[in-house]
C-alpha cells in the first residue's frame, strides 16, 4: 500500500469519527484530529503537499472544537512549513497570526512570539510590510513582562501591596514561560518583601518555598536569614538582612520598600541578660520618713503590752521537734500507701501471668480438639466410602440373584407360599417345590461364588 492510499484510509477513518448517529450525538473530534494528522504525515512523505496542507488544517479545526489550543497551534505551524515547501508565502502572515493567538490562549506567549519571528524571517524578503506587522506583534508579546514589571513597581510605590503581589506573580509566570530563571529569582525577593510589607509572614515563606530554587546562593541565604529573623522576632538580624547590598541595588521602589519595612518587635517578659532590675533606689520624701518613724514609735508600746504577744526567742530544737512530730505520721502514711499500691500491682502482675498461662493451656487444648475433630472427620469419610462400596456390592449380588431366579428351570411360584396362612406341612406335601427351591438356592450360591 502506497502512502497516498494509507493517507486516504486515515481520512476515511477521520470522516467516520465525525459522523453522528442515534447513539452518537457528538462527533469524536480527538480521534478525527489524530487521523487527519496521520494522513498529513503520509501525504508529506509522498510529497503531496496540497493534501497534506488540507489535512493539517482539518486537524487544527478538530483540535479547536476540542479546545486543544496548543495542538491546534502546532498543526497551523506545520502548515506554515508546508506553505514554504510549496512556495506559497501569501498565506503565511494569516497563519502565523492565527497560531500566535492560539498559543496565547493556551498560555504560552513566548511560543506565539517564536512563531511570529519565524514567519517574519520567512517573508522578510518578499513581503516586508507583512513581516513588519509580525515583528511588531512579537515585540508586544515579549514586552508584556516588561510592562507588568512597571505595573508592579508603581503599585509598590502607591503602597497597594495586595495588587502588587498579584502583579509580581503574573510577571513571574511570564518569565517562567520564557525560562528566564534569573529574573524569577529577583522577583522572588521582591515578592517576599511585598508580603512582609503586607504583614503576612506565612505568605512570604510560601513564596520563598515555591520559587526559592530560582534564586542565586546569596539571595537564598539573605532570604533565609530575613525570614528566620521575623520568625524569631529578632530586629537586629532582620535589619542586617535588609541592608544586604543586593537588596539595596534592586529597583528603586523595592529598595525603598526594604528600607521602610517594619521590623519585628519582641516583648520581653524578663529583663535581658546584663540588665539589673531595680538598679536605682526608689525616691522617698523626708515627710514620709518622718511619718513612718512616728507611727512606729506609737505602735511598739502597744505590741509590748499585748497579752497575745508570742515570744519569738524559742530555741530551734523545740520547733524542729514539733515539725518532726507533725511530718513523721504523714511520711509514714505515704510510705504505707505506696507499699500497698506496690503490693497490689505485684498481685495484679501475678494474676496476669496466671491468666496468660491459662490462655496458653486453653490454646493447646483447642489445638488438640481441632486435631481430633479432623481425624474423626477423616474416619467418617472412610466409613462413608466403605458403606458406598458395600451398598454397591449388595446391589450387584441382588441383581445376580434375580438373574439366577429367572434362569432356573423350576417355577418360583411353586415354592413361594400363596397365602399368609401357609404352613410347613403344606410345603412338605409338595416335594417337587422343595427340590426346586433347593436347586435354586444352590445355583444362587454357585453364581455368587463365581
Amino acid at each position: 500500500m502506497s502512502k497516498i492510499e494509507e493517507g486516504n484510509v486515515h481520512i476515511r477513518q477521520a470522516e467516520k469519527s465525525l459522523k453522528r448517529s442515534v447513539l452518537k450525538w457528538r462527533p469524536d473530534f480527538e480521534v478525527a484530529a489524530d487521523e487527519y494528522t496521520s494522513a498529513a504525515t503520509c501525504f508529506r512523505i509522498a510529497k503531496s503537499y496540497q493534501q497534506c496542507k488540507d489535512c493539517l488544517m482539518k486537524a487544527a479545526n478538530c483540535y479547536k472544537e476540542n479546545r486543544s489550543w496548543f495542538h491546534a497551534a502546532k498543526s497551523i505551524e506545520q502548515v506554515i512549513l508546508i506553505c514554504k515547501e510549496m512556495g506559497n508565502l501569501t498565506e503565511v502572515p494569516k497563519l502565523a497570526h492565527s497560531a500566535s493567538s492560539l498559543y496565547q490562549m493556551h498560555g504560552s506567549p513566548e511560543s506565539g512570539a517564536t512563531v511570529l519571528d519565524k514567519a517574519g524571517k520567512m517573508i522578510e524578503a518578499t513581503q516586508p510590510q507583512d513581516a513588519l506587522e509580525l515583528f511588531k506583534r512579537a515585540a508586544n508579546i515579549v514586552m508584556g513582562a516588561e510592562y507588568m514589571s512597571k505595573v508592579a513597581r508603581l503599585l509598590v510605590k502607591l503602597q497597594m501591596y495586595d495588587e502588587a503581589a498579584d502583579a509580581i506573580r503574573r510577571e513571574i509566570g511570564m518569565h517562567l514561560q520564557t525560562e528566564h530563571i534569573s529574573s524569577v529569582g529577583r522577583l522572588t525577593v521582591a515578592l517576599v518583601l511585598v508580603q512582609l510589607a503586607r504583614g503576612d509572614q506565612v505568605a512570604a515563606e510560601k513564596a520563598f518555598k515555591e520559587w526559592g530554587n530560582c534564586c542565586d546562593a546569596p539571595e537564598v541565604n539573605t532570604l533565609e536569614i530575613l525570614l528566620q529573623a521575623y520568625d524569631n522576632e529578632d530586629a537586629d538580624a532582620a535589619r542586617a538582612a535588609l541592608n544586604n547590598p543586593f537588596i539595596k541595588h534592586m529597583d528603586v521602589e523595592y529598595a525603598k520598600l526594604a528600607r521602610g519595612l517594619r521590623l519585628p518587635q519582641q516583648e520581653y517578659a524578663l529583663p535581658p541578660s546584663g540588665v539589673r532590675a531595680n538598679a536605682a533606689e526608689s525616691y522617698v520624701s523626708p515627710n514620709a520618713l518622718k511619718l513612718l518613724e512616728e507611727t512606729r514609735d506609737e505602735v511598739e508600746p502597744l505590741l509590748d503590752n499585748s497579752p497575745a504577744r508570742v515570744p519569738v526567742n524559742h530555741g530551734t530544737t523545740k520547733y524542729s521537734k514539733l515539725e518532726n512530730e507533725i511530718d513523721s505520721p504523714n511520711r509514714q502514711f505515704l510510705g504505707d500507701t505506696l507499699q500497698q499500691q506496690n503490693d497490689m500491682m505485684r498481685q495484679q502482675d501475678e494474676q496476669l501471668d496466671m491468666i496468660g498461662e491459662s490462655i496458653g493451656t486453653l490454646k493447646t487444648v483447642s489445638r488438640q480438639i481441632n486435631t481430633e475433630l479432623d481425624e474423626q472427620a477423616v474416619m467418617l469419610d472412610e466409613f462413608g466410602n466403605e458403606l458406598e462400596v458395600t451398598d454397591s456390592k449388595l446391589d450387584a449380588t441382588m441383581k445376580k440373584m434375580a438373574k439366577v431366579l429367572h434362569m432356573s428351570n423350576g417355577n418360583y411360584n411353586n415354592y413361594i407360599p400363596t397365602t399368609a396362612t401357609s404352613s410347613v406341612s403344606d410345603l412338605a406335601s409338595k416335594p417337587s417345590s422343595l427340590s426346586s427351591l433347593s436347586n435354586t438356592i444352590t445355583n444362587c450360591f454357585l453364581c455368587s461364588g463365581d
